[in-house]
C-alpha cells in the first residue's frame, strides 16, 4: 500500500516518524493562512531556498477559485496542475494536499488520501474510522484495523511522451507525436472491445487541423498531432466517462498516422490510469518501433 498523502484521519494514528515514511518525506507545513488563492505557510525549518523536487503537505481552509500562488516561508511561487495554472476548486477546505516544486512552479500533486493498491495494516487501538475519498469511501473496524475500500472506477487514461521521437523533429520542435487512433482493451492481448471508441479526449496541446477527439472516432484518415514547435512532453487523455472502466485495461494500441509520419512517435513513452485526473498510477516506459508505418501494441500492461 503506498499513500502519496495520508488523510490527516490517517496519520493521527500515527507517531511523527512513522507519518514522515508515510508520506514520503512529505514536509508538512500544516494549515494554510493567506486567502484561497493566495496561500500562506510556514514550515518551521527556516527555509531560504526553494529546493527542486521538494514536497510540501498543507491544508487548505477554502476551495481555490482559480490561478493560485503558494508561498512557504517567505518564498513565492505559483501553484500548476500539468503545466497549467489552477483552474479552481484543486485546494477544498479541510482536506490535505500536497504539491511539489520542480524548479519553476509547485505541481498541485492531489490532495486527500490517494490509494494505489488494496490492503493495509494498521497498528492496533482504532476501534472504527471513516472518511471520504473522492468519490468512493472507506471505512475502517476491529482491533485490527481491516479497511474496506469501495473505490469510484478508473475513469482517466493517459498516453504520455518521455523521449524525442524517432524521425528528426520538424524545425523549432522538441517533440512530435501523430496518432490517428489509440485502442484500449480490458484484455491483456488487445483483443475484444475497443473501450475507448467514441469517447472524449483532451491532448497537452494540438495542431489546428488534428484535434484529440480525432483519435477516438474510429476514422483512419482524422488524426491527432500536437503543433509543430512544441518543446514540452506531449499527451493524450481519454476520458471514459462517469461510468469509467470495469476494471485496469490489460492493453492499449496506438495507431501512427501514416507511414510517414508514424515514427514522430516518441521512442519512450508510458501509460497512466486516473480515478480524478490527479493521482495517478504509472506504467513503466516502454520503447517504441523506429519503422514508420508499425502499430504499438503494448500488451500484459501493470500499473504502480
Amino acid at each position: 500500500m503506498t499513500y502519496p498523502l495520508a488523510s490527516r484521519a490517517v496519520t493521527g494514528l500515527m507517531s511523527a516518524g512513522d507519518k514522515e515514511r508515510l508520506d514520503g518525506l512529505v514536509l508538512w507545513a500544516g494549515t494554510a493562512g493567506g486567502t484561497a488563492n493566495a496561500l500562506t505557510v510556514t514550515t518551521g525549518a527556516g527555509l531560504t531556498a526553494l529546493r527542486r523536487d521538494m514536497v510540501i503537505g498543507l491544508r487548505a481552509t477554502a476551495a481555490n477559485t482559480g490561478a493560485t500562488t503558494l508561498t512557504v516561508d517567505g518564498l513565492t511561487a505559483e501553484v500548476r496542475r500539468d503545466g497549467v495554472a489552477l483552474a479552481g476548486g484543486e485546494f477544498q477546505p479541510n482536506m490535505d494536499a500536497r504539491v511539489q516544486y520542480d524548479g519553476t512552479c509547485w505541481r498541485f500533486m492531489g490532495s486527500g488520501l490517494t490509494i494505489k493498491s488494496s490492503g493495509v495494516h494498521i497498528g492496533g487501538g482504532v476501534t472504527s474510522l471513516d472518511f471520504v475519498l473522492g468519490t468512493g469511501s472507506v471505512s475502517v473496524s476491529g482491533a485490527l484495523a481491516t479497511i474496506t475500500i469501495n473505490l469510484p472506477p478508473w475513469r482517466y487514461l493517459r498516453v504520455e511522451a518521455l523521449t524525442p521521437s524517432h524521425l528528426p523533429r520538424p524545425p523549432g520542435s522538441t517533440y512530435f507525436n501523430d496518432y490517428r487512433g489509440v485502442g484500449v482493451y480490458l484484455t491483456s492481448n488487445a483483443t475484444g472491445t475497443n473501450w475507448a471508441l467514441g469517447k472524449t479526449a483532451t491532448a497537452s496541446a494540438t495542431a489546428p487541423e488534428y484535434g484529440a477527439n480525432d483519435v477516438l472516432d474510429g476514422n483512419p484518415t482524422t488524426r491527432w498531432a500536437n503543433p509543430l514547435g512544441d518543446t514540452s512532453p506531449p499527451w493524450l487523455q481519454i476520458d471514459f466517462g462517469a461510468s469509467g472502466l470495469p476494471q485496469a485495461p490489460g492493453s492499449v494500441t496506438i495507431y501512427p498516422a501514416d507511414s510517414v509520419t508514424a515514427a514522430y512517435i516518441a521512442t519512450q513513452l508510458r501509460l497512466g490510469l486516473s480515478r480524478d485526473s490527479i493521482g495517478w498510477v504509472w506504467t513503466p516506459a516502454y520503447a517504441t518501433a523506429s519503422t514508420p508505418g508499425v502499430t504499438q501494441v503494448f500488451n500484459n500492461l501493470t500499473f504502480s
